[in-house]
């Protein structure tokens, strides 16, 4: 299912015709024993206090450049994964344990599909940092195999002089995940989330996108969207400008910057000259084993 907050003002008909969801894929923090299919509706927290059992997910994006196949998400999606890892770890420990973890307490990233949790079986690496500033990317090396077996394709990347006024972001809220129980399991899914809205640019050269907004369709908290494509649209033609570092809640708040619905999404840019610098420090291959799962859950006959 895909919700769209059209601006009020600079909308595109185009925009409509781009299916943005072809290019990224939802990616949830799970255990690698059971693939996330114990998650329970308290664990889906999207506010508020976060604990060791909250289920945390974002979004993947795909490029090709030059021939080869590149997955992107935002640092900080990473390190939520190495921060539930190390929280596990520590537990271990004080339980007396050494060695490897046990593998119901090692965890990955996983995109569900029907029945099936793909396990991402690959290790992704922070982008390297400029002396001043952050960039929040992590980047890895994928077959193009495993793109397509989430159903999905590479957007090729190419370089654009001269941004254009439309934007696109696009990704998996985690508001907007469901939860269906088969038998004594739950199974999640995402809904695909796209905004629409005037590309602008910070004094200090940033991008992000703003508009106020006529609806919020039901979408406020854009957590979960991290990671996700932002692209350029002009007429019927659209390419990638980077991915959603971070998104603002749609709906007003008291003490915040507005008092409307607004879409504000910052972005973290990609082009051809960075992905050449990145790529020079990444492995040729970054594989681990793959942990992928499949649902079975017996129906309960009464």
């Amino acid at each position: 299912m895909k919700s769209k907050l059209p601006s009020f003002s600079n909308t595109s008909e185009d925009a409509s015709d781009i299916l943005t969801d072809v290019y990224c894929a939802p990616i949830f923090i799970c255990s690698t024993y059971s693939g996330g299919l114990n998650v329970r509706p308290e664990d889906l927290i999207i506010e508020g206090d976060f604990n060791q059992n909250s289920q945390r997910s974002g979004t993947l994006t795909f490029i090709r450049y030059k021939g080869q196949c590149f997955a992107i998400t935002c640092k900080h999606v990473v390190e939520s994964l190495e921060k539930r890892e190390e929280v596990a770890k520590q537990r271990y420990q004080g339980l007396g344990g050494d060695g490897q973890l046990p593998e119901q307490d090692m965890t990955g990233f996983y995109t569900p599909i029907l029945n099936t949790r793909h396990h991402c079986n690959y290790r992704f690496y922070a982008v390297p940092q400029p002396e001043n500033g952050e960039i929040d990317l992590a980047i890895t090396r994928v077959d193009e195999s495993y793109i397509k077996k989430l159903g999905r394709k590479p957007i090729i990347l190419t370089e654009k002089k001269k941004i254009p006024e439309i934007g696109i972001a696009s990704g998996f809220s985690e508001e907007q995940r469901l939860l269906q129980k088969y038998g004594f399991m739950y199974q999640f899914t995402s809904k695909f989330v796209r905004c629409i809205a005037t590309i602008r640019t910070t004094s200090g050269g940033e991008l992000f996108l703003y508009d106020e907004i006529s609806e919020h369709n039901g979408v406020n908290n854009l957590s979960g969207m991290s990671g996700g494509p932002v692209m350029w649209l002009e007429y019927k033609n659209f390419g990638l400008l980077g991915i959603v570092k971070q998104g603002y809640d749609i709906k007003p708040s008291p003490g915040g910057f507005n008092d409307s619905n607004t879409i504000y999404i910052r972005i973290e840019k990609i082009t051809p000259k960075l992905i050449e610098e990145w790529s020079k420090h990444l492995p040729e291959s970054s594989k681990i084993p793959d942990m992928t799962i499949e649902l079975y859950a017996p129906q309960v006959v009464l």
